[in-house]
């Protein structure tokens, strides 16, 4: 499984995190509830939640979630191509192992750190992503 994150936007005052977000066929995203309302626009390629398998969302959908929504990502070993996402989350992701267990936390916080560590690791150079406080652009890559 291949998924890759570009932060968009992280509002560290609000919690709200902006991503473009690229799955390869056959990637899950265990079991997370949402602490705040998610939205998601597909882009290219279909997935859908492993609870329900009858609302495929496909190139063009837009899908909005209230907070408190749980489920399992899941893109179709079928897909011939990427799936390409954004998505925009107002709180958190809390993540459960298989056995539904407690995993691990998304927020801002983690995205941020976890971006700059693979930024600083990879000799890459500096993130190009919109922070919180002020009004912001992001040129192209």
């Amino acid at each position: 499984m291949r998924a890759h994150f570009k932060p968009l936007r992280l509002g560290l005052e609000a919690g709200c995190w902006v991503v473009l977000a690229r799955f390869s066929a056959g990637a899950v995203v265990p079991l997370h509830y949402h602490t705040g309302v998610a939205e998601v626009y597909t882009m290219a390629g279909s997935w859908h939640y492993l609870e329900y398998p009858d609302q495929p969302q496909t190139a063009g959908s837009y899908m909005y979630e209230p907070a408190g929504s749980v489920h399992t990502f899941v893109c179709p070993e079928t897909n011939t191509g990427d799936t390409v996402l954004f998505i925009r989350v107002e709180g958190a992701n809390i993540n459960f192992t298989d056995d539904g267990q407690f995993h691990s936390i998304v927020d801002t916080t983690f995205i941020r750190f976890q971006a700059e560590f693979l930024q600083a690791e990879r000799g890459l150079p500096p993130l190009n992503y919109i922070g919180g406080g002020a009004t912001g652009y992001m040129s192209k890559p």
